[in-house]
């Protein structure tokens, strides 16, 4: 009764704010959990890297950011170490057959673990 319809607006904008973060939050969580069925837990924590990646694609397309060129050579040592990471991953270790995994489902692994990054790369962007 007391409240005006000034502020119950204010309120849903509150929520808001907080509500898009949070599940923006819990869809990567959900992306990355998938995701670690698949590969091993080493190969998911060094791709979990790949979200500095993403955040810096973002910040120049979304904030206007501006690269210097040792942050361009970071990136690129960070771009190198994901996809060596990820090529051996897939390739697997030939000396142990019994703890190989099919290549298909490593692959479809370390896309979930990236989308992952992806939608946490956006929620930090966007908080």
């Amino acid at each position: 009764e007391g409240v005006s319809a000034g502020g119950q607006g204010s309120r849903r904008r509150k929520i808001l704010l907080v509500a898009i973060p949070a599940a923006s939050d819990l869809l990567a969580t959900a992306f990355n959990c998938i995701g670690i069925m698949y590969i091993p837990a080493s190969v998911w924590m060094m791709l979990r890297g790949a979200v500095l990646i993403f955040l810096a694609i973002f910040s120049i397309i979304f904030l206007g950011r501006k690269m210097y060129c040792f942050n361009w050579l970071g990136l690129l040592i960070c771009v190198i170490g994901i996809f060596v990471v990820g090529l051996a991953s897939v390739s697997g270790s030939r000396d142990v057959a019994s703890s190989r995994q099919d290549p298909s489902s490593v692959m479809f692994g370390i896309g979930l673990t990236l989308l992952g990054n992806v939608v946490r790369a956006a929620q930090v962007i966007a908080e």
